[in-house]
């Protein structure tokens, strides 16, 4: 029979191969390890979360650190070459199959104050994925294997601009494993130029 399926809700696992009678058949039972593994992955594997360099085509490859420039005038931070050069760029891996999750991130910087930052989806829509047009916090997912970016909003600059380098963490958590976030964390440095006149 080739009617064989496996779906997830929440953290319940289902799968179903018809009915065949005597001896069972080489593809149901490799349909039940499937679906004891992806059982297993959903219920004791969070995500994880990194922020990577945006000019690495693979997104592999994380970051720690990025530098902004001083900017006492305001010129640089109205630029549009600014604003795309200073987003910070983040993927959730999420090994759980389960439908029904919801994952979710919070941005934190200097000692444990956090921020709301709009989130957007790389090659996605110029709107951000957690806040609706009217600036509304809206319900939202994040899924694996999509690369996302958040801007320094006035609140972070003035921050790094202050204390010169701050951490921002990003934390995400899943609402299938809460208590286990999982989070990564940057650097973001203040790089001063020395005036010329």
């Amino acid at each position: 029979m080739n009617a064989y399926y496996i779906y997830s809700v929440g953290n319940v696992t289902y799968s179903g191969a018809g009915h065949s009678f005597g001896t069972v058949v080489e593809s149901e039972a490799k349909l039940f390890i499937n679906t004891m593994i992806a059982a297993y992955q959903t219920a004791s594997t969070p995500p994880s979360v990194k922020i990577i360099d945006p000019s690495d085509p693979t997104g592999e490859r994380e970051l720690t650190d990025k530098f902004y420039l001083a900017d006492d005038t305001g010129a640089l931070a109205s630029s549009s070459e600014f604003q795309e050069d200073s987003a910070i760029y983040f993927s959730v891996y999420d090994p759980s199959l389960g439908s029904g999750k919801k994952i979710t991130a919070k941005f934190i910087y200097g000692t444990n104050k956090e921020i709301k930052l709009p989130i957007y989806v790389k090659g996605g829509s110029v709107n951000p994925i957690n806040f609706s047009s009217t600036g509304d916090e809206i319900n939202y997912t994040l899924s694996g294997g999509v690369i996302y970016y958040v801007y320094p909003v006035e609140e972070l600059l003035a921050a790094i601009n202050e204390h010169n380098r701050i951490d921002l963490e990003i934390e995400i958590a899943s609402n299938l494993l809460p208590n286990q976030p999982a989070s990564a964390v940057i650097t973001l440095h203040r790089l001063g130029l020395f005036p010329l006149g």
